[in-house]
């Protein structure tokens, strides 16, 4: 993240740890997942629906989606990464 400082550091923290989530899933690791994801989501939530080119309520009803699904307890087969799409 050379170069991006402020909000946008910020928000591309809160993606990259949403992203960091799936690969302790991909570990069995659902606690780890858990908590970056809830970490995640509360970096991601101050920020307007679009910010920085990125969808940021997209990301965040996806994140919350995963989140569910871990509560769930559903497999790891359905638990896909969150979208980070265009805003």
């Amino acid at each position: 993240m050379a170069g991006v400082s402020g909000a946008g550091k910020d928000i591309f923290a809160g993606a990259d740890s949403g992203e960091a989530a799936f690969y302790h899933l991909q570990r069995n690791n659902p606690l780890g997942t858990t908590l970056l994801l809830q970490a995640a989501l509360q970096r991601l939530e101050r920020y307007p629906a679009a910010f920085g080119g990125i969808s940021v309520s997209l990301l965040c009803s996806d994140i919350r989606e995963r989140l569910r699904m871990l509560e769930a307890s559903e497999t790891v087969t359905e638990i896909v990464s969150a979208r980070i799409l265009p805003g």
